[in-house]
Order: C-alpha cells, then structure tokens, then sequence
C-alpha cells in the first residue's frame, strides 16, 4: 500500500489533483459567465452559479421566485450553452434554489474592546516587560479600550 500523499504534495500546483479542480472551477465559472450575460442587467445577480454533469446542467439561483422565472427561459439558456465547447451534450437544464446556508455570509461578530479596568492592568503590566516587542504587543492590546473619539467602551 502507497503511502499517503502530504498535503504540501496535494496543494501544489503540479499535483493533477489541484490541476483538475481548478480546470474544472474555470469552465464552470465560464458557463456561468455566458448565461449572465444573456441575462437582462437586474437579473444577472440573481444567478449565483451554474453545475454540470455529463447531459445536464443546473443553474442555481438564490430565490423561488427566480426560479420560476428563470424557468420560462429554459429552451434560451439551453440553447446558448449548447454552443459553447464544453456544453455541447447537455441535454437537460434546470433550474434551483441555492441552499440559504450557501446564500447567507456570516455576519462578523461585533469588536469588542476591553474594558478600562483591564486597558489598565494590561498598561501597567506592559511598563514592566524589557522585551520590547512583547511591551508593544501589550500597550496595542491596551489602546483596545478605546473608541475612535477616544472615550472609553465599557
């Protein structure tokens, strides 16, 4: 049995893996592409990607609404993608909603600052230390405990 492959050996650019991937990424970034571009300007948005596999394709959208509409062009978008070099044998296209867990970014989580007992703890703590990249590291952590109009957030 061969031994595993590390994954410095998987993530380089040589590796057929890594090659692959993106070979495939690129053509369907393409197919998406080319059917925005059939799109009127408002619609384009609406279209997040476009998947294939041997004779079908799916155009995934981020609503129902858009997927009704999107189905009355069917016969156009199938049309167009049987024009373009890697789509020739689709026969079938449908039409999807894009999960909402792919759909939604995660909002950040709000910046918390310290509060003005800990920026002065750590302050005192930093007068303290010789190494001056450690004293540094503790006086940026300190100036945490204040907004931008210099107040402090408790």
């Amino acid at each position: 049995m061969s031994r595993p492959s590390t994954p410095r050996q998987i993530l380089s650019p040589e590796c057929d893996r890594v090659r692959n991937i993106v070979a495939v990424t690129r053509r369907l970034q393409a197919l998406t592409e080319a059917l925005r571009e059939c799109l009127p300007n408002e619609e384009r948005s609406h279209l997040r990607a476009v998947t294939m596999g041997v004779s079908e394709a799916i155009m995934w959208v981020d609503s129902p609404a858009w997927v009704t509409r999107f189905r009355y062009s069917v016969p156009e978008f199938l049309t167009l993608l049987r024009t373009l070099p890697d789509a020739k044998k689709i026969v079938t296209l449908q039409v999807k909603t894009l999960p909402r867990e792919l759909l939604e970014v995660p909002a950040s989580l709000p910046l918390r600052r310290l509060s003005t007992e800990a920026e002065q703890v750590i302050s005192a703590c930093a007068e303290h230390i010789e190494d001056p990249m450690l004293r540094a590291a503790l006086q940026r952590l300190a100036a945490n405990t204040k907004g931008k109009n210099g107040s402090p957030n408790d």
